[in-house]
């Protein structure tokens, strides 16, 4: 019987067992599907992110990549050049802080940008090479300058030469009496001094050509060396400049001063010179001066020697009543640290004085009292780096003498003194208010 119940117990219990699976299994399934399938949702979006967050990370390496190397370039370009570089297509290298336009070549391939706007790609050798050119028209400059003062010396030593001979002549009509121009040509010293006289004014005159052309020589150099700076300037961001036919233009000028520096075209033409008669009037006239001038003059030379000392340990009070100068006081003011010098009594400035004066760097410059400017004055004031001169005693002005004056590099030129000017002298004034500068007249 046992036996019977337990079959019987364990036919009912395998009977159960599929019923159970049958009511279980569905529930099991569904809960283990609908979790897979969560997980494999939060599985995919989790794998959609990193994917994206790589995606970002490599773009964003690669944007870092390629701003450190366009930085590297760039301050490459710029230690280079002396300043910023542009992009691929349009380079540009700086000399001397100054930068160099190429020649017309550029690549097809490349766009080119508007005149106003664009760069032009200029080559290290053909920058280098200018810049070469500049530094031989500087020398070259140098050189010719150096000409003049040697000529300008030469003229003043046989002006000195001239006095020594008034002089002697002087002493000679005193010692024996002699009053006419009959009685010195009989005498044989006085006659003698006057020819000497004579001929060394023409060879003052002589020397006048080749100073003319040495100055000539120096002003086209500083032109076309001023033209080099400007155009190296302008081309980095004007395109068709010529870089390589300015630097055979300046070989060209360059040679040809150079070879003129020791080949001077010398006048060989008849010079118009003082007759003898003519000196000698002129010296008797220096020699008839009143007594009262005279002592006038050795009160105002006292006077001028007194002021010249105060100056020159450096007590300027008194510098307006100088009447002239000396060469030791004229250094001596160009050292003063003032704006304004004032020298309104001064009546002649010889050119060595004139180029003392115009090493002051002060701003406002007065010699009020000249009534005559000789073109060697004219040149040293025209060196003068201030910005304001005055010249309101002026009652002449000679063609050379304005055109030294047109050279000069301030502002304003005060001549309110000047009734009348030639049209060649007016020329270059005109020329020097075109270019700027203000010049008040009457």
């Amino acid at each position: 019987m046992n036996e019977r119940k337990e079959e019987r117990l364990d036919g009912e219990i395998a009977d159960a067992d599929p019923v159970l699976e049958n009511r279980e299994k569905p529930e099991f399934d569904e809960d283990w599907h609908e979790n897979e399938s969560l997980e494999d949702a939060g599985n995919t979006k989790k794998k959609r992110r990193k994917r994206a967050f790589t995606t970002i990370a490599l773009l964003l390496g690669v944007i870092a990549a390629t701003g450190f190397l366009l930085w590297f370039m760039n301050s490459k370009n710029w230690k280079f050049s002396g300043g910023p570089s542009s992009n691929q297509q349009t380079k540009t290298i700086k000399i001397n802080g100054r930068p160099k336009a190429s020649d017309a070549s550029f690549s097809s391939q490349k766009t080119r940008r508007p005149e106003t706007t664009g760069r032009t790609k200029i080559s290290e050798h053909t920058a280098f090479g200018l810049a070469d050119q500049l530094e031989k028209a500087t020398r070259t400059r140098d050189a010719l300058l150096d000409k003049q003062e040697e000529i300008r010396a030469l003229k003043q030593y046989y002006r000195n030469k001239i006095q020594e001979v008034i002089d002697d002549v002087l002493n000679e009509k005193r010692e024996k009496g002699i009053t006419t121009f009959r009685q010195a040509l009989k005498n044989k010293r006085i006659a003698l001094g006057l020819r000497t006289i004579r001929r060394r004014h023409v060879y003052i005159h002589k020397l006048n050509g080749p100073l003319d052309q040495l100055h000539d020589g120096s002003e086209e150099l500083l032109y076309i060396k001023r033209l080099a700076e400007i155009q190296i300037q302008m081309a980095p961001i004007v395109n068709g400049i010529d870089i390589a036919g300015l630097g055979k233009r300046m070989d060209l000028i360059i040679e040809k001063e150079a070879g003129g520096i020791n080949d001077f075209a010398i006048d060989t033409r008849e010079t118009r010179a003082p007759t003898l008669e003519e000196i000698w009037k002129k010296i008797v006239q220096e020699g008839e001066k009143p007594e009262e001038e005279k002592a006038h003059a050795q009160r105002e030379d006292t006077m001028n020697s007194g002021i010249w000392k105060e100056i020159c340990v450096g007590n300027l009070s008194r510098k307006y009543e100088l009447t002239r100068l000396s060469l030791n006081a004229a250094q001596c003011l160009a050292q003063w640290e003032g704006k304004d010098l004032f020298l309104n009594g001064i009546t002649k400035l010889p050119a060595s004085i004139a180029k003392r004066l115009s090493q002051w760097e002060g701003e406002w410059l007065c010699l009020n009292r000249l009534t005559v400017l000789s073109p060697e004055a004219a040149e040293g004031l025209s060196r003068w780096r201030g910005t304001r001169l005055s010249l309101n005693g002026l009652i002449k002005l000679t063609p050379q003498a304005a055109k030294h004056l047109s050279q000069w590099r301030g502002k304003q030129i005060e001549v309110v003194g000047l009734a009348n000017i030639s049209p060649e002298a007016n020329k270059y004034l005109t020329a020097w208010q075109k270019a700027g500068g203000e010049i008040i007249f009457r």
